[in-house]
């Protein structure tokens, strides 16, 4: 989980810096609001760039971040399940 979480921090860092770069208007559209920048990730908002980096790294961060989750839930049930 540990690797996930550093790996999400890792390409939401280069996925920040590519928007701000070169989509600004994005940037600063997602920037700050989590409900915006949610629908970017996990809508399909991103496609609309038409910027192979960004959805490269969308990809990355969506495939961590429920891997993360998964790992979390089966963690919470192995837990629960040797009481």
């Amino acid at each position: 989980m540990a690797v996930c979480f550093f790996g999400v921090m890792w390409f939401q860092g280069s996925l920040n810096a590519r928007l701000m770069h070169h989509h600004p208007d994005t940037f600063y559209e997602i920037e700050g609001n989590l409900d915006n920048h949610w629908l970017f990730l996990f809508g399909n908002n991103y496609k609309l760039l038409d910027d192979p980096e960004v959805s490269r790294n969308v990809r990355i961060i969506r495939f961590l971040s429920v891997t993360s989750l998964l790992a979390s839930l089966l963690l919470v049930i192995a837990v629960a399940g040797a009481e």
